[in-house]
Formats: structure tokens, sequence, C-alpha cells
């Protein structure tokens, strides 16, 4: 019994000291890490697309239009082909991710109002990279037409009317634009649906690319619908060296794109 004095003493010491240390944990952890509550409403992040690699900076986005609170080390193969800059809402959700910009009643969807996820492209912006699926599945990105310019018809589903005739005007246009122009038609639809769509419909002149793995390109170009997690209607042009020369986001979804104007533009700019 004269030992249990000590006993109690002793473990009083050794939880003193933890707590001790972890009062010193928190302290340093604070220096590191800042305190997130008084930085901006919005912070601009780099956007650098990784594959379930760690980055070493503090906010970088994933392939998936997510930017994360991370440490680690970016191994020496890990490729960084170049570095963008998008705007995020400085808002961490509870595991301390930052979400992508939400565009609140952007476009109406049947005459209700939708939010569109990323940010809106304008016109003499650096066109983001995104990470698309073409029909045989292989890995497409903007790198993938280096050099050309690109037309780029965005649309939520090909199994609908106006998807359907939209896709099916830009690929005759197509057939009338020199060969050195990329004419790009993304939806949700699976590259299985997209390449059974293109022979139905005798599509040959545009390449088709889903978007439905990652949402990688919605996220990118400020076209994922987020309560239906589709593409909304959109039209963008870029020219050889990536930048946006125009980019017209459709207000109502069910409605179509200004044909003449997207082409007009295209043959007196780009397309010459």
């Amino acid at each position: 019994m004269k030992i249990l004095p000590y006993f109690i003493a002793s473990l009083s010491l050794q939880l003193k000291l933890a707590s001790g240390m972890a009062f010193c944990f928190a302290f340093l952890r604070a220096l590191i890490l800042g305190d997130r509550s008084k930085q901006n409403q919005r912070v601009r992040l780099r956007h650098v697309f990784w594959r379930r690699a760690k980055p070493s900076v503090r906010v970088k986005q994933s392939s998936q239009g997510i930017a994360e609170w991370c440490d680690g080390i970016i191994p020496e193969a890990f490729p960084l082909e170049e570095e963008r800059e998008l705007w995020y809402d400085n808002r961490p959700n509870q595991k301390g991710v930052f979400m992508a910009q939400e565009r609140k009643g952007a476009i109406t969807f049947k005459g209700n109002p939708m939010t569109l996820i990323g940010p809106e492209l304008k016109v003499g912006a650096k066109a983001p990279d995104f990470q698309v699926l073409a029909g045989d599945l292989s890995t497409v990105t903007l790198q993938s037409f280096k050099g050309k310019a690109k037309l780029i018809s965005v649309v939520p589903s090909l199994d609908t009317p106006v998807c359907d005739q939209q896709t099916r005007r830009f690929n005759e246009e197509a057939g009338k634009l020199p060969a050195d122009v990329a004419v790009l038609t993304i939806s949700m639809d699976l590259p299985f649906a997209q390449k059974r769509f293109c022979s139905t419909a005798g599509i040959d002149k545009i390449k088709t690319l889903s978007d439905h793995r990652e949402a990688s390109f919605g996220q990118a170009f400020g076209v994922l619908i987020k309560e239906l997690k589709l593409l909304t209607r959109a039209v963008f042009i870029l020219g050889p060296d990536d930048q946006v020369q125009y980019a017209e986001y459709v207000k109502e979804v069910t409605n179509h794109p200004n044909y003449d104007a997207v082409l007009a533009f295209f043959k007196s700019s780009v397309g010459k």
C-alpha cells in the first residue's frame, strides 16, 4: 500500500508531460499551417494534375478537380508538365478539402436554376488542362492537340435531340475546316455509347471524348452541372497556343448554341 502514493504521483506526472507535449505540438502546427480562418474568402491555387501522389506543396489540384491540404514529396518520376492557376472557394469542409468554385444560377435547365462547378473561362485566359477518355479508353488531354486550333462542343448527352443535332452540325462543318483544326465533342456519355452514336449517325469528322470518369474537363472549364452531374451546353474556341478565343455558356441547357456566331468567328479568326 505504501507504493500506491508513488504510483499515483508518477501517473500524474506522465499525464502532465503528455498534456504539455500535445500543447507544444498544437502550437508548432499552428505556426506552420497558420490560421485558415483568417485567410481571404478566396484563394488562388496552383492547378496541377497528379495521380494518387501526394504533392510537396500544401495545396494542389488533383485530377478530380479537388484541391487538398496534404503534405508529402512528389516522386522524381512524377510528371509536372506545367502549372496553371484557377480560383477556388476558400471554404474547406470538415476534412480540410477545398471544393471547386460553385456558380449558383449560372444556367437553367427547363427553366430551373442550376449550379455550375468550376470557373467561368474568359476570352484571353489560358485554357486549363484536362483528362478525358477516347473511344478506345485511352486518356486524352489538352496537350494531345498541341499546336492545333480547337473547337470544343460540349453537350449534356448525345442521346438527346438537341445534343444530337449540335454534334451533327459541327461534324458537317468540320469537313470544311483545315486538317490541322481539331473539332471535339465532350460529354458525360460512356465512351462505348459515344462510339455507338458516331457509328449510327455517321459522325466521322470530329472526335468524341468522355468526361464520365473524373469530370476533369467539366470542373476545369466550369461546365459541370452540380445537380445533374452532367455537362452544360457550351462551345469553346482555343487557339494553337491554348488561349481561349471564344466562350459561350448556353444560358438554357435545352437551347442550341449560336452556331452562326461560333462558326463565323472560328473561320475569320482561327481556322483560316
